[in-house]
């Protein structure tokens, strides 16, 4: 994925792991051809290598002995808990349903996250736009309702003055409101993907998706060098998990902040045969890569765990990278992002741990990913497109052509998603007006790597650290024309004005740098004919 690269390579890094020396790739063995429809991914997927002429078109079939895969009955995570904001409410989108998460400080275990439908049983208007009141509670602030964390009316404000239709109006159950489970877990919230009495039974049964890391390191053990960064992007989910899964193009792709296309390496991949067994087990493989065009990354383990979860752990075992792909709706997705490694000393652990700025971090982690948004963006267009043209016989292998080891990620998911996961959470799509394209039909591309709406303004460093860029700026011109008057002053009076000169030079070069900084969490375009 976009940030894959760059994110193992540090962890890598980190873990003083030395990359192995780079290697001559040999030739691949013709494609022995096998009749279609007769590899089965109950084993392995692969055990051939495929011809560059050759393309790799085998139908993959999964085991569909199992029961279909029930996308709503999953965890999904939304935010780290550290971005979301404890007095207000938060309103959230997942598999298209609204939701609001919201801090119930009156809980009975103690402070606790909640969950509801974003509607408010009333007239149906969002809860998100109302507020916490004071006694804690939930308040729809059209007529006043109030609910409580489990969801229930406590107050209805035009029946005050009736207390027993009051009371008897509150324990009505069409008074409530949906509630959704909620674990937090690493940090991150999640939710479970249908609410209700049934909901809070199935969701025990169910593991909350981890990270092969954070499923085996201690949390006070665990340095992060990526901590739940989220961004809000263009195009549905499975096409972002196709990007997930194919390493081999982020030497070109993200060239500069996240690869290197310039070197006899570049794009390298050779990858392991694939594992899969039951629907909710996703599927595993390992693969050697190259991102920086210098070396060959050996023995990464991939892991998909569903719903969304894509786990890649470094051949050492202490390090790895974690990347949640949640479907927000029908059109967009939402990635949360988490890299770290293993540290036994925990006072080292906390050390490393509040080193790097989160803020920093995610520059470089948006860099990465504005490299991904405008070809995801026209794929998803496309692969719609020649969906309501073909309608009921359309196929993504011949809508594809996959000729390559590199594309056997790619072969996994889609048998996956198609065979064993119905194609998806979302019903048949129809097209929908492009918000994302100008009136002469290109890529409005300030909507599309719009950081400031697609991260910034939902993570709390982020969004902190631009509020002190923009105050620097106006201290900085404040301080330039101070120094500006003070050489007209020492100008009459003949004295020495070299000082404040400098310093509204300094002034204005301290704006100058403040103003790019600021563009790091607004907007920077990519263009791939720029980076050199």
């Amino acid at each position: 994925m976009q940030s894959d690269q760059l994110c193992l390579s540090i962890v890598a890094r980190s873990a003083a792991i030395r990359p192995r020396a780079t290697y001559v790739i040999a030739q691949p063995a013709t494609l022995h051809h096998r009749p279609l429809a007769c590899t089965r991914l109950t084993g392995h997927l692969g055990g051939y290598r495929s011809s560059p002429l050759e393309p790799l078109e085998h139908e993959v079939q999964a085991d569909q002995s199992h029961q279909e895969f029930n996308w709503a009955k999953q965890w999904y995570p939304l935010a780290g808990v550290q971005d979301l904001q404890a007095d207000r409410p938060n309103a959230f989108t997942l598999l298209g349903q609204k939701l609001v998460v919201w801090h119930d400080r009156n809980a009975a275990e103690g402070p606790a996250w909640r969950c509801f439908d974003d509607s408010c049983p009333h007239r149906r208007v969002p809860l998100s736009e109302g507020r916490i009141h004071d006694d804690g509670t939930l308040m729809c602030c059209y007529h006043g309702w109030r609910f409580d964390g489990e969801g229930q009316a406590v107050t209805i404000p035009a029946l005050a003055e009736h207390q027993q239709q009051h009371d008897r109006v509150c324990c009505n159950a069409n008074s409530s409101v949906a509630a959704h489970p909620v674990e937090v877990r690493h940090g991150l919230l999640f939710v479970w993907g249908e609410a209700g009495a049934m909901a809070f039974l199935e969701s025990q049964s169910r593991p909350v998706p981890l990270g092969d890391i954070p499923s085996n390191v201690p949390e006070d053990e665990l340095v992060s060098v990526y901590t739940n960064f989220t961004r809000d992007l263009p195009g549905p989910f499975d096409v972002w998990m196709e990007n997930m899964v194919d390493q081999s193009h982020v030497a070109f792709a993200h060239h500069g902040p996240g690869g290197n296309r310039k070197g006899e390496v570049a794009g390298v991949y050779h990858q392991r045969p694939v594992t899969l067994s039951t629907p909710d087990q996703g599927f595993k493989y390992d693969f050697d890569w190259s991102a920086t065009s210098k070396k060959i990354t050996k023995d990464t383990h991939f892991h998909f765990i569903p719903p969304c979860l894509s786990s890649f752990k470094l051949a050492s075992g202490e390090g790895g990278l974690w990347i949640y792909a949640v479907p927000t709706n029908a059109f967009s997705t939402r990635l949360i992002i988490n890299a770290g490694r293993q540290i036994k000393n925990q006072w080292l652990a906390r050390f490393f741990n509040g080193l790097i700025p989160r803020w920093l971090a995610h520059i470089q982690l948006n860099a990465i990913n504005d490299g991904d948004v405008v070809y995801m963006h026209a794929q998803a267009k496309a692969n719609l497109q020649a969906k309501l043209q073909h309608s009921g016989s359309f196929s993504w292998r011949k809508h594809y052509f996959l000729p390559g080891q590199n594309d056997r990620g790619v072969l996994a998911w889609r048998s996956w998603f198609e065979n064993l996961a119905g194609g998806g959470p979302f019903s048949a799509q129809q097209a929908e007006p492009d918000m994302y394209q100008t009136v002469a039909g290109l890529p409005d591309r300030r909507s599309l790597l719009s950081r400031e709406h697609q991260h910034t303004q939902n993570c709390s460093a982020c969004r902190s650290a631009l509020q002190r860029v923009q105050i620097g700026q106006q201290a900085a011109l404040a301080a330039a024309a101070g120094c500006f008057l003070a050489m007209s002053a020492q100008l009459s009076h003949e004295g020495d004005t070299v000082p404040f000169a400098i310093g509204v030079v300094s002034a204005l070069v301290v704006r100058v740098g403040l103003q790019q900084l600021e563009k790091q969490f607004v907007f920077t375009d990519w263009v791939n004919q720029d980076k050199n």
